[in-house]
Protein backbone atom coordinates (compact mmCIF):
# COMPACT_ATOMS: atom_id res chain seq x y z
CA UNK A 1 0.00 0.00 0.00
CA UNK A 2 2.82 2.26 0.94
CA UNK A 3 4.45 1.91 -2.77
CA UNK A 4 1.14 2.37 -4.63
CA UNK A 5 -0.01 5.66 -2.60
CA UNK A 6 3.68 6.94 -2.95
CA UNK A 7 2.87 6.19 -6.92
CA UNK A 8 -0.37 8.05 -7.20
CA UNK A 9 1.29 11.10 -5.35
CA UNK A 10 3.75 10.91 -7.95
CA UNK A 11 0.80 10.85 -10.51
CA UNK A 12 -0.74 13.68 -9.23
CA UNK A 13 2.21 15.59 -8.68
CA UNK A 14 2.96 15.09 -12.60
CA UNK A 15 -0.60 16.21 -13.60
CA UNK A 16 -0.18 18.92 -11.63
CA UNK A 17 3.15 19.72 -13.49
CA UNK A 18 1.73 18.96 -17.02
CA UNK A 19 -1.36 21.79 -16.15
CA UNK A 20 1.11 24.92 -14.51
CA UNK A 21 3.52 24.13 -17.65
CA UNK A 22 0.31 24.04 -20.09
CA UNK A 23 -0.75 27.45 -18.41
CA UNK A 24 2.51 29.34 -18.58
CA UNK A 25 2.90 28.47 -21.95
CA UNK A 26 -0.32 30.04 -22.21
CA UNK A 27 0.29 33.30 -20.72
CA UNK A 28 3.63 33.57 -22.20
CA UNK A 29 1.67 33.50 -25.84
CA UNK A 30 -0.72 35.81 -24.67
CA UNK A 31 2.11 38.20 -23.17
CA UNK A 32 3.79 37.70 -26.93
CA UNK A 33 0.53 38.86 -28.50
CA UNK A 34 0.01 41.64 -26.86
CA UNK A 35 3.60 43.16 -26.91
CA UNK A 36 3.26 42.70 -30.91
CA UNK A 37 0.06 44.09 -30.70
CA UNK A 38 1.86 47.18 -28.88
CA UNK A 39 4.72 47.42 -31.04
CA UNK A 40 2.37 47.34 -34.35
CA UNK A 41 0.32 49.66 -32.97
CA UNK A 42 2.81 52.38 -31.88
CA UNK A 43 4.50 51.78 -35.63
CA UNK A 44 0.80 52.80 -37.21
CA UNK A 45 0.60 55.49 -34.83
CA UNK A 46 3.97 56.93 -35.49
CA UNK A 47 3.55 56.31 -39.51
CA UNK A 48 0.21 58.19 -39.28
CA UNK A 49 1.84 61.24 -37.27
CA UNK A 50 4.44 61.42 -40.30
CA UNK A 51 1.99 61.10 -42.83
CA UNK A 52 -0.76 63.46 -41.65
CA UNK A 53 1.12 66.13 -39.02
CA UNK A 54 4.59 66.49 -40.82
CA UNK A 55 5.11 70.13 -41.03
CA UNK A 56 6.43 71.02 -44.66
CA UNK A 57 7.82 74.13 -45.72
CA UNK A 58 6.09 76.85 -47.53
CA UNK A 59 5.24 74.79 -51.45
CA UNK A 60 6.31 77.90 -53.14
CA UNK A 61 8.28 80.12 -51.06
CA UNK A 62 8.18 83.05 -53.15
CA UNK A 63 4.35 83.11 -53.09
CA UNK A 64 4.79 82.53 -49.42
CA UNK A 65 7.11 86.14 -49.12
CA UNK A 66 5.18 87.36 -51.57
CA UNK A 67 2.07 87.07 -49.19
CA UNK A 68 4.26 88.00 -46.21
CA UNK A 69 4.95 91.36 -47.84
CA UNK A 70 0.94 92.01 -48.70
CA UNK A 71 0.27 91.40 -45.45
CA UNK A 72 2.12 93.76 -44.04
CA UNK A 73 1.31 96.33 -46.87
CA UNK A 74 -2.43 96.16 -46.46
CA UNK A 75 -2.92 95.66 -42.93
CA UNK A 76 -4.10 98.70 -41.39
CA UNK A 77 -6.20 97.25 -37.98
CA UNK A 78 -3.99 93.92 -36.89
CA UNK A 79 -6.39 91.99 -33.83
CA UNK A 80 -4.49 89.15 -32.47
CA UNK A 81 -6.33 86.88 -30.26
CA UNK A 82 -4.20 84.90 -28.06
CA UNK A 83 -4.66 82.35 -24.84
CA UNK A 84 -1.97 83.50 -22.51
CA UNK A 85 0.54 86.10 -22.07
CA UNK A 86 4.04 85.98 -23.99
CA UNK A 87 1.62 83.87 -27.09
CA UNK A 88 1.71 86.86 -29.40
CA UNK A 89 5.42 88.14 -29.13
CA UNK A 90 6.96 84.25 -29.26
CA UNK A 91 4.20 83.03 -31.96
CA UNK A 92 4.24 86.61 -34.05
CA UNK A 93 6.25 89.53 -32.01
CA UNK A 94 8.21 90.26 -35.30
CA UNK A 95 5.07 90.83 -37.75
CA UNK A 96 3.08 93.10 -34.90
CA UNK A 97 6.32 95.22 -34.73
CA UNK A 98 6.62 95.53 -38.18
CA UNK A 99 3.04 96.57 -38.51
CA UNK A 100 3.63 99.00 -35.79
CA UNK A 101 6.46 100.22 -37.45
CA UNK A 102 4.65 100.64 -41.05
CA UNK A 103 1.77 102.79 -39.15
CA UNK A 104 -0.95 99.80 -38.84
CA UNK A 105 -2.58 100.24 -35.32
CA UNK A 106 -2.26 96.54 -33.56
CA UNK A 107 -4.53 95.36 -30.47
CA UNK A 108 -3.59 92.08 -28.65
CA UNK A 109 -6.22 90.54 -26.55
CA UNK A 110 -5.20 88.03 -24.36
CA UNK A 111 -7.60 85.68 -23.34
CA UNK A 112 -6.09 84.70 -19.58
CA UNK A 113 -3.53 85.94 -17.29
CA UNK A 114 -2.15 82.33 -17.67
CA UNK A 115 -2.12 81.94 -13.64
CA UNK A 116 -1.26 78.46 -13.76
CA UNK A 117 1.82 78.19 -15.99
CA UNK A 118 5.40 77.92 -14.52
CA UNK A 119 7.18 81.11 -11.99
CA UNK A 120 10.46 79.98 -13.08
CA UNK A 121 11.91 83.17 -11.45
CA UNK A 122 10.04 83.37 -8.47
CA UNK A 123 13.02 82.96 -5.97
CA UNK A 124 15.13 85.48 -7.40
CA UNK A 125 12.69 87.86 -7.34
CA UNK A 126 12.41 90.51 -4.61
CA UNK A 127 11.64 89.42 -1.60
CA UNK A 128 8.39 91.75 -1.79
CA UNK A 129 7.33 90.89 -4.81
CA UNK A 130 7.10 87.33 -4.17
CA UNK A 131 5.04 88.18 -1.58
CA UNK A 132 2.64 91.13 -2.57
CA UNK A 133 2.53 90.19 -6.66
CA UNK A 134 0.48 86.97 -7.82
CA UNK A 135 1.81 85.12 -10.76
CA UNK A 136 -1.02 86.54 -12.88
CA UNK A 137 -0.23 89.99 -12.05
CA UNK A 138 3.59 89.70 -13.10
CA UNK A 139 2.65 87.88 -16.47
CA UNK A 140 0.06 91.38 -17.10
CA UNK A 141 2.69 93.28 -16.41
CA UNK A 142 5.16 91.32 -18.58
CA UNK A 143 2.86 91.55 -21.42
CA UNK A 144 2.42 95.29 -20.95
CA UNK A 145 6.45 95.62 -20.75
CA UNK A 146 5.90 93.59 -24.43
CA UNK A 147 3.28 95.60 -25.92
CA UNK A 148 5.50 98.90 -25.36
CA UNK A 149 8.29 97.08 -26.92
CA UNK A 150 6.25 96.22 -29.88
CA UNK A 151 4.60 99.11 -30.04
CA UNK A 152 1.02 97.38 -30.01
CA UNK A 153 -1.70 97.48 -27.33
CA UNK A 154 -3.20 95.04 -25.19
CA UNK A 155 -6.02 93.89 -23.67
CA UNK A 156 -6.78 91.40 -20.85
CA UNK A 157 -9.91 89.62 -21.01
CA UNK A 158 -8.73 87.50 -17.39
CA UNK A 159 -10.28 84.39 -18.61
CA UNK A 160 -9.18 80.86 -16.19
CA UNK A 161 -6.23 79.31 -17.87
CA UNK A 162 -6.59 76.06 -19.11
CA UNK A 163 -10.00 76.68 -19.01
CA UNK A 164 -10.52 79.00 -21.71
CA UNK A 165 -12.27 76.81 -23.97
CA UNK A 166 -14.77 76.21 -20.83
CA UNK A 167 -16.26 79.57 -21.38
CA UNK A 168 -19.76 79.19 -22.58
CA UNK A 169 -19.59 82.63 -23.91
CA UNK A 170 -15.93 82.88 -25.13
CA UNK A 171 -17.52 83.24 -28.86
CA UNK A 172 -19.79 86.00 -28.22
CA UNK A 173 -17.44 88.12 -26.44
CA UNK A 174 -14.81 87.80 -28.98
CA UNK A 175 -17.83 88.78 -31.26
CA UNK A 176 -18.01 91.79 -29.77
CA UNK A 177 -14.38 92.61 -29.70
CA UNK A 178 -14.01 92.10 -33.17
CA UNK A 179 -17.37 94.14 -33.94
CA UNK A 180 -16.00 97.02 -31.99
CA UNK A 181 -12.49 97.03 -33.20
CA UNK A 182 -13.31 96.42 -36.61
CA UNK A 183 -10.04 94.67 -37.96
CA UNK A 184 -9.06 94.54 -41.57
CA UNK A 185 -6.38 91.65 -40.75
CA UNK A 186 -6.67 88.72 -37.68
CA UNK A 187 -4.08 86.93 -36.91
CA UNK A 188 -4.70 83.66 -34.44
CA UNK A 189 -3.87 80.01 -33.78
CA UNK A 190 -4.81 77.37 -36.11
CA UNK A 191 -7.19 75.18 -34.48
CA UNK A 192 -7.85 72.17 -36.85
CA UNK A 193 -3.75 72.27 -38.17
CA UNK A 194 -2.37 72.98 -35.09
CA UNK A 195 2.02 73.12 -35.26
CA UNK A 196 3.32 69.39 -33.12
CA UNK A 197 4.10 68.11 -31.05
CA UNK A 198 2.85 70.95 -28.54
CA UNK A 199 -0.97 71.61 -28.48
CA UNK A 200 -2.25 73.59 -25.38
CA UNK A 201 -6.24 73.37 -25.15
CA UNK A 202 -6.72 77.34 -24.71
CA UNK A 203 -4.24 77.72 -27.95
CA UNK A 204 -6.97 75.20 -29.48
CA UNK A 205 -9.92 77.44 -27.73
CA UNK A 206 -9.25 80.59 -29.33
CA UNK A 207 -8.58 79.44 -32.35
CA UNK A 208 -11.89 77.42 -32.75
CA UNK A 209 -13.40 80.43 -31.29
CA UNK A 210 -12.18 82.70 -34.02
CA UNK A 211 -12.60 80.21 -37.17
CA UNK A 212 -16.24 79.72 -35.97
CA UNK A 213 -16.64 83.41 -35.98
CA UNK A 214 -15.35 83.60 -39.57
CA UNK A 215 -17.09 80.54 -40.75
CA UNK A 216 -20.51 81.97 -39.62
CA UNK A 217 -19.84 84.87 -41.90
CA UNK A 218 -20.18 87.58 -39.02
CA UNK A 219 -20.09 90.98 -39.93
CA UNK A 220 -17.88 92.46 -37.73
CA UNK A 221 -15.15 90.00 -39.37
CA UNK A 222 -16.33 90.83 -43.34
CA UNK A 223 -13.21 91.72 -45.21
CA UNK A 224 -11.06 90.97 -43.53
CA UNK A 225 -7.84 89.02 -44.21
CA UNK A 226 -7.29 85.97 -41.23
CA UNK A 227 -3.82 84.41 -41.41
CA UNK A 228 -2.75 81.22 -38.93
CA UNK A 229 0.11 81.27 -36.49
CA UNK A 230 1.42 77.95 -34.80
CA UNK A 231 0.52 75.98 -38.02
CA UNK A 232 1.68 72.78 -39.51
CA UNK A 233 0.75 74.19 -43.28
CA UNK A 234 2.59 77.63 -43.60
CA UNK A 235 2.45 79.57 -46.99
CA UNK A 236 2.86 83.28 -45.83
CA UNK A 237 6.54 84.15 -44.63
CA UNK A 238 7.82 87.56 -42.86
CA UNK A 239 11.14 88.68 -43.02
CA UNK A 240 11.34 90.10 -39.62
CA UNK A 241 15.17 90.26 -39.66
CA UNK A 242 14.88 94.24 -39.31
CA UNK A 243 13.03 93.69 -36.15
CA UNK A 244 14.47 90.99 -34.30
CA UNK A 245 16.23 92.64 -31.59
CA UNK A 246 13.23 94.12 -31.01
CA UNK A 247 11.37 90.73 -31.10
CA UNK A 248 13.98 89.20 -28.60
CA UNK A 249 13.66 91.79 -26.24
CA UNK A 250 9.99 91.74 -26.29
CA UNK A 251 10.41 87.86 -25.34
CA UNK A 252 12.61 88.50 -22.86
CA UNK A 253 10.24 90.46 -20.79
CA UNK A 254 8.60 87.23 -19.45
CA UNK A 255 10.96 86.68 -17.13
CA UNK A 256 8.74 84.39 -15.20
CA UNK A 257 8.45 82.14 -18.11
CA UNK A 258 12.34 81.89 -18.18
CA UNK A 259 13.07 83.56 -21.35
CA UNK A 260 15.57 85.90 -19.64
CA UNK A 261 19.51 86.10 -20.50
CA UNK A 262 19.63 82.90 -21.40
CA UNK A 263 17.82 83.04 -24.21
CA UNK A 264 21.22 84.68 -25.77
CA UNK A 265 21.23 83.90 -29.84
CA UNK A 266 18.70 81.14 -29.31
CA UNK A 267 15.82 83.04 -30.00
CA UNK A 268 12.47 82.13 -31.76
CA UNK A 269 12.86 80.94 -35.31
CA UNK A 270 8.63 82.30 -35.82
CA UNK A 271 7.37 85.41 -36.56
Amino acid sequence: MTFTRSREGSIKLIQHGLKYDVFMRFMRRIIIGVAIGLGVLFALVMLARTVLFATPEPMDARAAVREGRDLLADARRVLVVVAHPDDADWYAGGTLALAARRGAKVRVIVASDGEKGPWRNRDTAAPGKRVQQTLAQVRRAEQEEAARILGYEVEFLGLPDRGVGDVKDLNDRLASIVARYQPDTLLTFDAARPRLPYVHPDHQAVGKAVAELVESGHASVAGARVFLFSTRRPDVAVDIGEVMPQKRQAIMAHASQGFGAELGNRGPGLA
